[in-house]
């Protein structure tokens, strides 16, 4: 009996533009303070009878989200757009802690959702380090001074972070949180400049900001996306209403082997009556069935070696992967760049890892600043620079 393994593009794209409780483990998973309602994901809790300080909470989309591809090399280009609201509970306090759109290494099972500034995110939320890799664009609401922007006290701002709640790129969100107001998020990659594009709208407001950096040296293949959020000793309501997601990277994925059927042998088998002598044209038949029988079993084996090699290859580079911060602010020679902290790998991160060789930009010195109007300013100009005084916000 043969088996074949046919083959699926993982292309991802989804489109839910009212999302509402049907979704609530079919499409979309929650962990552990998120639930999916009428109104869409409550990302933290949204009950007036709870108490709602110190919460985080995470949605996911069921599925990985293929990046990359480990055969080709080849990235992703991807663009999401959501709506969003967040509305502040308490108008005698400031609202915290804020909203995040993620990339981060894809678990069934994920932990380290931290609440309080680090957003739901996989951060230290004193230090603003990572626990684990991330990549994400945060809706921040409270201004912790260890490392949010210089200036931005009272302010809400968008920022781009990798691996760090250090913002490698902001810019002021003019948002409206006491009323509720509903934010419209525009994110993209592209692959072939690296850049990732964030454009926020909130009613007349625009923000728009970028940032350089190649996702393949900073996340493994396999990656989870969705939203995560936090409450600390202030807190505030994260509501998440429509969702869409496109993606263009192909990349062909065994599924589980399915049994063809066995021949009948009237179709396919030469069944010659008993006691009688074979013919000659009955043999021809035979060595015909026999010599087709060969190439099909031949090529089976020939895609099952395959299959099997590049699962191998897959575990072989997922095995070599992960990232471990460096504790202080030398310098390696020829190996670091000035203003960026590098990472270097060690042990993996819930068997989804990328190759040891690669090294991502964990803590930028001098982020860009983005004006909070419309047009962002030049790569190049000179930006805000950062101060960690250390202690909590």
């Amino acid at each position: 009996m043969l088996y074949y393994f046919p083959l699926h593009a993982t292309a991802l794209s989804f489109n839910f533009t009212n999302i509402d409780q049907k979704l609530q483990n079919v499409n979309i998973t929650t962990n552990p303070s998120a639930t999916i309602g009428d109104r869409g994901i409550e990302v933290t809790p949204n009950d007036n009878g709870r108490d709602l300080s110190s919460k985080a909470g995470r949605a996911t989309y069921k599925e990985p989200f293929y990046l990359w591809d480990e055969a080709s090399g080849n990235v992703a280009d991807f663009n999401t757009n959501f709506l969003f609201v967040i509305t502040q509970t308490n108008t005698t306090v400031a609202p915290a802690d804020g909203l995040t759109f993620f990339l981060v290494p894809y678990d069934p099972t994920p932990e380290n959702i931290t609440p309080g500034a680090a957003m739901g995110l996989p951060a230290n939320a004193s230090t603003g380090k990572m626990i684990s890799p991330f990549v994400a664009v945060e809706f921040d609401t409270f201004w912790n001074y260890q490392f949010d922007p210089t200036g931005f006290n009272g302010k809400t701002h968008v920022g781009i972070n990798i691996n760090s709640l250090n913002s490698s790129a902001y810019a002021v969100w003019k948002s409206d949180i006491r009323n509720g107001l509903e934010n419209e998020a525009f994110i993209s990659y592209n692959s072939s400049s690296k850049k990732l594009s964030v454009t926020l709208r909130t009613g007349r407001s625009e923000s728009a900001l970028n940032f350089t950096v190649n996702l393949k040296d900073c996340l493994p293949s396999k990656v989870a996306i969705g939203f995560s959020a936090s409450t600390g000793s202030n807190f505030e309501r994260h509501n998440v209403r429509s969702w869409t997601f496109n993606s263009t990277l192909q990349i062909d994925e065994p599924t589980q082997p399915s049994p063809r059927p066995s021949p009948s042998p009237s179709s396919n088998t030469v069944t010659p009556n008993p006691g009688k002598k074979i013919g000659e044209n009955n043999k021809k038949a035979l060595v015909v069935e026999l010599t087709v029988s060969s190439f099909v079993l031949v090529g089976g084996l020939a895609l099952l070696g395959f299959v099997l090699w590049k699962k191998s290859s897959r575990a072989k580079q997922e095995a070599e992967f992960a990232i471990e911060l460096s504790m202080d602010n030398d310098f390696e020679a020829g190996t670091m760049v000035p203003g960026i902290k590098t990472g270097r790998q060690k042990t993996a991160t819930s068997g989804n890892v990328l190759s040891a060789s690669k090294a991502c930009p964990t803590v930028i010195g001098n982020p860009l600043m983005f004006s909070d109007e419309t047009q962002p300013l030049d790569d190049t100009q000179t930006v805000v620079e950062k101060k960690y005084p250390g202690g909590v916000g």
